[in-house]
């Protein structure tokens, strides 16, 4: 088994998981995998949908219990700003990553980035500004 069978047989998976999260509520988010010669490990994270729609992923609610800890809100989730002119959406928290603690997703492509917490601070209130 190589790396791209193993891609290849997670996105089916993916997509055989569709029906179970409209059935259920639920997300179900790959985690990434591990393979060897003649097998692999696929983690996946399965979330239920909150009643706003967006999945309650363990970041989330990491970030909704110890925002204070690190100088935000809880009602900071979800919220917008820009840094270098790209635009990110703060996404959960990470409280055992001292450095950059706070998780982003990028607008329009949702690739993920972490900042640290003076960063997002001053971006929201730049946002506030403008």
């Amino acid at each position: 088994m190589d790396k791209l069978l193993g891609r290849i047989i997670v996105q089916e998976i993916k997509e055989a998981l569709v029906q179970v999260a409209a059935n259920r509520k639920v997300s179900f988010e790959s985690l990434g995998f591990q393979y060897t010669n003649t097998s692999f490990v696929m983690k996946l994270e399965v979330s239920e949908i909150a009643p706003n729609g967006k999945a309650q992923t363990r970041e989330r609610t990491m970030f909704e219990t110890y925002a204070s800890t690190f100088g935000l809100k809880a009602t900071d989730i979800d919220k917008e700003f820009r840094v270098a002119g790209a635009r990110y959406v703060i996404t959960g928290l990470n409280p055992n990553a001292r450095r950059f603690p706070i998780q982003e997703d990028r607008i329009p492509d949702g690739k993920g980035f972490k900042f640290t917490p003076d960063v997002v601070k001053a971006a929201l209130e730049q946002a506030v500004k403008v």
